[in-house]
């Protein structure tokens, strides 16, 4: 059942788990990595056959959650043509509210969970999470039959799909009054039931959306190994890769399930990528831009041969 519990202030505040491992603790090495990341240009994948629009706003944005040491380049380029773009726009609506749709690693979710904290902590300051759209969606979903789970501050900090995505989100807003919704999306069973209840949330002039997801995990140590005996593997996962993200670029969720049911590519971000294309294909039923473009895209290590692995990381841009 849907609700929220009293909490003391320690239970209401996420904290920075992944802070010192994952990312720097230190608040001047932090900036520091991020301002370099930020200024990653992009290098727009060959499969894509989308160009950047110069009409349309930066809406959301497809952000992976590695460690930054891996991961920082293609978030920081995707974060600079979408979030930041998105804040320096002065003939738009102010920025009130960022969703970040992201997966579960640790805890089974058979529909969506929302943060019980109220606030994020990142070594650059505290985020504020508007609990009040977080209830109204619950309460959405709830009576659509969704199953929504109320995730405890231990449960919450122990994902860092979303965490990953913090610094980022604080380094570029500052002090600027805009509230986080954070949302653990674990199944895409009833994708188009959450889409249809995101939808106008997520796409309202004051919002942006970023949805956390890594691509292809490739190796043995993550039980995913096609294209063992090809003498192109590297080539071959970023094929795949790329067969995905062009589902996503025709706002397919359709033929995005299809292609995760036909392939098993371990993107862990599949859920949440999923809700988001049911919500953008509202919109493009309804008539209106929806446009998304790939503006990164990279892998940890290239594989040579079966013992090596592999994760990749893309960097996709929503515009509206």
């Amino acid at each position: 059942m849907f609700g929220f519990k009293s909490k003391n202030v320690d239970e209401s505040t996420r904290q920075a788990a992944h802070a010192g491992s994952w990312y720097p603790s230190s608040e001047k090495k932090l900036r520091s990595n991020l301002e370099s990341y930020l200024s990653t240009p992009s290098n727009t994948p060959t499969f894509s056959q989308q160009s950047l629009p110069s009409s349309l706003t930066p809406s959301a944005i497809i952000s992976p959650h590695a460690g930054y040491s891996y991961s920082g380049p293609t978030a920081g380029a995707t974060y600079t043509l979408g979030l930041k773009s998105r804040l320096l726009n002065p003939s738009l609506p102010p920025l009130r509210t960022i969703y970040v749709l992201h997966p579960s690693h640790h805890v089974y979710v058979p529909g969506i969970a929302i943060s019980d904290c109220s606030t994020i902590r990142t070594p650059l300051g505290d985020l504020t999470v508007d609990n009040q759209k977080q209830k109204q969606i619950g309460e959405q979903l709830t009576s659509l039959g969704v199953s929504v789970q109320t995730m405890s501050s231990k449960t919450d900090a122990s994902e860092h799909s979303s965490e990953m995505q913090y610094p980022l989100i604080k380094h570029l807003i500052g002090d600027l009054p805009i509230t986080i919704v954070p949302i653990m999306i674990g199944s895409a069973s009833q994708s188009s039931l959450i889409g249809t209840v995101l939808s106008p949330h997520i796409f309202s002039p004051s919002s942006f959306t970023v949805i956390s997801s890594d691509f292809c995990h490739w190796g043995n140590r993550f039980q995913y190994t096609p294209f063992i005996d090809s003498k192109k593997i590297s080539q071959s996962i970023t094929e795949l890769d790329g067969e995905g993200m062009t589902e996503i670029e025709r706002v397919s969720p359709g033929g995005f399930a299809e292609y995760i049911k036909r392939t098993s590519n371990t993107i862990c971000g599949r859920c949440p990528i999923e809700c988001f294309l049911q919500a953008a294909a509202i919109r493009v039923g309804e008539g209106k831009e929806c446009v998304i473009k790939f503006v990164r895209y990279e892998k940890s290590s290239e594989v040579e041969d079966s013992n090596d692995s592999s994760v990749s990381y893309a960097g996709g841009v929503c515009y509206i």
